[in-house]
């Protein structure tokens, strides 16, 4: 092969490395600000839940001059380094995505049981295309995320059914652990059980 060939070659792969490593270092930023995101999304998800009574009251904890959840980022710190001994990117991307597919399909059932419980609600914005009362769009989205769920491996699916199982066992000991008048008042009764009458119940239906 002529020198000069040979010299055109190594620049040009030389180049290729260059770029290569450019991308990289991008895909790395973009990863780390997502994480980031979800991070501090995540905090605030669990400090939200257990002001609501839904999570151990210990996580709505708050620190007085910033206000921000430290035991719930705490408990996100930890949960975060249980990742580490996976080793691999792919795996913890994996996790990631299954997790948002899980929402996803949370959300859309959640929209479907409201609009057959909660018929007269008042709502911002209805989700056009329904057959009766139910939404097509919401099914649609249910069977997507339910195919893209097949394509995740096995320690995806053992670590998202583990997360899961934890999350339910919590909220059902939380709920257990709840007052019965308050859990009376948050179901719709008052003190004594008798129904509590709401105006957005009784608004017309759209």
């Amino acid at each position: 092969m002529p020198v000069g060939r040979r010299v055109a070659l190594r620049g040009h792969a030389e180049k290729k490395a260059i770029v290569a490593k450019l991308i990289g270092a991008i895909a790395l930023f973009s990863t780390a600000n997502t994480a980031l995101v979800t991070l501090v999304v995540a905090t605030r998800l669990l400090f939200g839940m257990a002001r609501d009574g839904q999570m151990p009251a210990v996580l709505a904890a708050i620190l007085p001059p910033r206000k921000t959840p430290w035991v719930a980022a705490l408990v996100l710190l930890a949960g975060a380094a249980a990742l580490l001994p996976m080793g691999r990117v792919e795996a913890v991307a994996s996790l990631s995505s299954l997790a948002s597919l899980l929402a996803f399909t949370a959300v859309h059932a959640a929209l479907i049981v409201l609009r057959f419980r909660e018929p007269r609600l008042a709502r911002p914005f209805r989700m056009p295309i329904a057959v009766g009362r139910l939404p097509l769009l919401p099914v649609l989205g249910i069977l997507v995320a339910a195919g893209l769920l097949t394509q995740f491996g096995r320690t995806a699916h053992l670590a998202g059914g583990g997360a899961i199982f934890v999350g339910g066992a919590l909220f059902w000991v939380r709920k257990r652990r709840r007052p019965p008048t308050k859990r009376a008042t948050r179901e719709g009764r008052g003190p004594a059980g008798s129904p509590m009458r709401s105006r957005s119940r009784h608004s017309p239906a759209r």
